[in-house]
């Protein structure tokens, strides 16, 4: 019987990696080389989120097979987190639509609707309901098909969404103008029914037939190997066709089925604990368009390159996103009042309208401050006063203790 810690640090560690992956693919380019950037950015990086969807499978459906009312409650936590972020990113959504899509503001509460059951109220919430609805699809359907069967319907549908990459390949007339009528109305295919589907049957099946499939482990490091040479020989392909985008990859299947299933039955023990990954990991995907927001508007502000492109620009970016997720962290092990948040967002306010004022007065900068700039501001400094407010709280209580403690004695 293999050792289930040892595992999940191995899985902490994959999915903490693959949160930078999504980091990176949602910053600008690393490489002035197109083909090095291409490559890192939608191959390398393309495996983070299928890896999710198997992972978040494999656990609800393992922890379901022990308990029957897990589902219930995980998907209620899942959605509860999801609203939470929703209402962080909508001011920063609005905005987005604003600036790209030219659609009366009537039909805003129409595009959150939308935004909210389907894409997310900011590019990169989409995988929650995403995931949400294939966990619903394959807890159903597997009791009443056989795995071979959801296998072939979940890839055909992603074959069917994988047009989204292999768009230029596309050579019926008619075909092609249903496909563009759908693009058009749900701007991607990348949901939980094209893309999800198959990643959450993977997670599913690897958590029912585990057991099984640890006699054939020599056999997947070589089947790892292979697939992901057939990832970069279809990185290659696909670099020279026309795309509407890049997340859908064939060969990402096989790839994420193998790694996660070699990652989880692992006798590898890491040196150190793999809990803090866990959470880093977790903040990193939802708190991470803030930080590239700030990143490249200070680099466009100020004509600085460095903050702009490049792998510096990514760096920053991480670094950034690392030390905000690290602060979350530390707020929600202090007990922190309604009160001092309210505060440390006015004073945030106030603080975010002078700084704004002064450019402007002072004309620092030509460029104008986008809304969703200052929201970011806000929201990382807000944070930051919580912390100094909750640290002075403490102190105060403690030397109230001391001092309390003086005169009992």
């Amino acid at each position: 019987m293999r050792n289930t810690k040892k595992s999940l640090q191995m899985i902490d560690l994959l999915k903490f990696i693959a949160a930078i992956m999504v980091v990176c693919i949602h910053s600008n380019q690393i490489s002035g080389n197109e083909w090095l950037n291409f490559l890192v950015k939608n191959i390398l990086c393309r495996i983070a989120v299928p890896l999710f969807f198997v992972s978040s499978a494999y656990f609800i459906r393992k922890s379901t097979a022990e308990n029957g009312a897990y589902l219930k409650t995980k998907l209620f936590h899942l959605v509860k987190e999801y609203l939470f972020w929703s209402v962080v990113f909508i001011p920063i959504g609005l905005d987005w639509i604003n600036q790209n899509l030219s659609i009366s503001q009537s039909l805003y509460p129409a595009a959150l609707l939308f935004g909210l059951s389907y894409s997310g109220t900011y590019y990169h919430l989409w995988y929650i309901p995403a995931l949400i609805l294939s966990i619903l699809i394959i807890a159903k359907v597997r009791h009443y098909l056989s795995y071979k069967w959801i296998f072939f319907i979940a890839f055909s549908l992603y074959l069917l969404g994988s047009l989204e990459t292999y768009y230029g390949l596309i050579t019926c007339d008619w075909f092609k103008t249903l496909f563009d009528g759908f693009i058009r109305l749900f701007f991607t295919t990348r949901n939980g029914l094209f893309y999800g589907l198959i990643f959450t049957a993977i997670g599913f099946f690897l958590s029912d037939y585990e057991e099984k499939l640890l006699q054939f482990r020599n056999q997947f490091k070589l089947g790892l190997l292979f697939s992901c040479s057939l990832l970069f020989v279809e990185g290659i392909v696909v670099f020279n066709i026309l795309r509407l985008d890049c997340n859908f990859l064939i060969a990402l299947v096989p790839v994420s089925f193998i790694l996660f299933f070699l990652g989880i039955t692992t006798t590898v023990r890491l040196p150190f604990n793999t809990a803090k990954l866990r959470e880093l990991s977790h903040y990193y995907y939802f708190i991470h368009p803030i930080c590239i927001l700030l990143v490249l508007k200070v680099g466009s502000t100020f004509k600085l390159s460095f903050f702009s492109e490049g792998l510096g620009s990514f760096l920053l970016i991480y670094l950034l996103t690392h030390f905000l997720s690290m602060f979350i962290i530390g707020l929600k092990k202090r007990s922190v009042g309604k009160f001092v948040w309210l505060s440390s967002h006015l004073k945030g306010l106030v603080c975010i309208i002078v700084a704004v004022n002064c450019l402007f007065i002072f004309d620092i900068v030509s460029i104008p401050i986008q809304l969703e700039v200052a929201i970011c501001l806000l929201s990382c400094y807000a944070m930051m006063v919580v912390v100094l407010i909750s640290k002075i709280l403490q102190l105060r209580e403690a030397r109230t203790n001391y001092f309390l403690g003086k005169n009992t004695v």
